[in-house]
């Protein structure tokens, strides 16, 4: 009952909203194309030779965004992006529909976003990453929520030290927009900058899933929780970290998934900066278990390189990744991986 009657008094404000928005005849309106393409080449060089018949190495265009925005008035935007990406396992091209919104500021520091949207869990965490194109963030990569999904978000910004977001979503993704039995995701994060260059975050969600096709172990309530610190000097160089924990991952009742991130990067020039980054992923031992319930996948991974910028629109990054497997119990480890990227993004 607290839900909808929570989405009726967003709507209703928004509806008021809109009726003084659309008389803004003094604004002309402007909009822009949206087309970004991440590609890469990559040689593996993982010691598997006896266990697997062959080595990973390829070139490979991994996605392209294409999408258009379009301001309406001061107020009033709209977005629709395309996500043009590769299945592994077809070797085919698929299109989604990763972005189709409104965002409306109805005063200076509000914002509502409506429609298949971005979620707040790890924006601040990729915008203070920056390289999105060839590695996401932690929770992004490690599958703790979907970069899209179809709901609506508040931001406001209550000072120029803290700022909160709440969000109500489907939950599912933009890959399953289907949401046949009521469930939904609701989001909270609290974003604080206490002086200039720290940005402290918090953020909290939770789901269910009441899908009747499921044993009772299977539609336990999902939690989330993201805690980030980042620092920036100047521009010379930056420094982040997060520990991030979800109880009771993609509702299995008892598999709790958690870990850390660090990253850093130094900025030799507007062209030229090195990066590096590691991440530890870890899961509970269920009871009567000998290993994690997630050990084929727990485990501590690095990431090094540098990256050039000889124009704006272009990006190259040079970058070395491994990843060591954790199975204290048993005698024979998964082969640890080992590659080396050579990753381009362009926008234009």
């Amino acid at each position: 009952m607290r839900k909808l009657f929570t989405i009726v008094i967003i709507f209703f404000f928004s509806v008021q909203g809109f009726t003084q928005s659309f008389t803004d005849v003094d604004f002309d309106t402007t909009g822009k194309a949206v087309i970004k393409v991440f590609s890469n080449f990559h040689a593996d060089l993982s010691d598997c030779s006896s266990e697997c018949d062959f080595k990973n190495t390829a070139f490979e265009l991994k996605r392209a965004y294409l999408g258009y925005n379009h301001n309406f008035n001061d107020k009033l935007s709209g977005q629709v992006i395309f996500d043009v990406g590769l299945y592994e396992e077809s070797g085919r091209y698929g299109a989604f529909l990763k972005i189709a919104s409104l965002s409306w500021k109805p005063v200076k520091d509000l914002k509502i976003n409506g429609g298949m949207i971005s979620p707040k869990m790890f924006k601040t965490q990729e915008r203070f990453w920056g390289y999105r194109y060839f590695y996401k963030t932690f929770p992004d990569e490690y599958r703790f929520g979907p970069s899209a999904d179809l709901g609506i978000t508040a931001e406001y910004k209550f000072n120029k030290f803290i700022s909160a977001d709440f969000g109500i979503l489907n939950g599912e993704g933009y890959k399953n927009v289907v949401l046949n039995y009521g469930d939904f995701k609701q989001s909270l994060g609290v974003t604080i900058t206490p002086i200039k260059d720290l940005t402290l975050r918090l953020y909290y969600d939770n789901m269910n899933n009441r899908d009747t096709n499921l044993v009772e172990d299977q539609k336990q309530i999902q939690n989330t929780f993201i805690s980030f610190i980042g620092y920036k000097f100047k521009d010379i160089f930056r420094i982040g970290g997060e520990y991030n924990y979800q109880k009771q991952h993609e509702n299995m009742k008892g598999e709790d998934l958690f870990g850390y991130s660090f990253y850093g990067t130094y900025i030799f020039s507007e062209k030229i900066e090195v990066f590096g980054r590691v991440d530890l992923l870890n899961s509970n031992k269920l009871e009567e278990e000998i290993e994690n319930w997630n050990y084929k996948k727990d485990g501590t991974g690095f990431l090094v390189g540098f990256q050039y910028n000889p124009i704006k629109e272009v990006k190259l990054a040079l970058n070395y990744r491994n990843w060591q497997y954790d199975k204290p119990n048993e005698a024979k480890t998964i082969t640890p991986k080992s590659f080396i990227y050579v990753s381009l993004e362009f926008m234009f």
